[in-house]
């Protein structure tokens, strides 16, 4: 049994259970399974690292003590990952840039274009300005990484519910998803046009114009 202060007796299964069993709440004071949030509001140490912010202030998931668990701490988790993140994000951007110049420059400049050419460029076009997308995002992500740097975990849920969070999301999915349908369709018309090929080489011009009439 357990004494309380005003020498009311309870079991020692109803200490620390969050409820005034001895009248005066002294069955709730120094408790050891407990953790005192910087709002002075108290949890069960169960609840720390456990990847939900209990406290107001965010201190269960953002102090020292969490380091070791599976908290995530900042938006790209290791430097290793932070510099293949830049590396990628500075090539996508380069390569997918030039490629986008070199088209527009090509589309300006030239009068006579075969369609299967123009076909070709238009969709290798999209492909580099879907990966463009796709580099603007890695390198935004990048830059907020370095913005929040530790401060991150406490602000996550704030970064998260962001209105370009969102955006450079958005952008993301666009670019992924321009790239592989401009792919497939690229894949697509060339293998068509080496079929076409194929069958003018076998069947010479005036079987094909035949098959055509037909």
């Amino acid at each position: 049994l357990f004494t309380c202060s005003n020498n009311h007796k309870i079991v020692t299964s109803k200490l620390c259970d969050y409820v005034n069993d001895c009248g005066d709440n002294s069955d709730e004071m120094s408790c050891q399974n407990r953790y005192t949030c910087s709002s002075n509001t108290s949890i069960m140490k169960t609840k720390l690292c456990d990847q939900i912010f209990d406290c107001s202030g965010k201190d269960d998931e953002c102090s020292e003590f969490c380091k070791n668990s599976k908290v995530q701490w900042r938006m790209i988790t290791t430097q290793f990952y932070r510099v293949v993140a830049l590396l990628i994000a500075l090539f996508s951007l380069s390569v997918n840039f030039f490629s986008l110049v070199m088209f527009f420059r090509m589309l300006f400049t030239k009068s006579d274009f075969a369609f299967s050419v123009l076909v070709n460029d238009v969709l290798v076009a999209l492909i580099a300005f879907g990966d463009f997308n796709v580099g603007i995002y890695m390198l935004l992500i990048f830059i907020y990484d370095q913005h929040y740097g530790e401060e991150y975990c406490s602000k996550r849920l704030e970064w998260l519910s962001s209105n370009l969070c969102g955006f450079i999301g958005v952008a993301s999915t666009f670019g992924n998803q321009l790239s592989l349908l401009s792919m497939t369709l690229l894949s697509v018309f060339r293998l068509v046009s080496i079929k076409t090929m194929l069958i003018f080489s076998a069947l010479g011009k005036k079987k094909v114009a035949l098959l055509i009439m037909i």
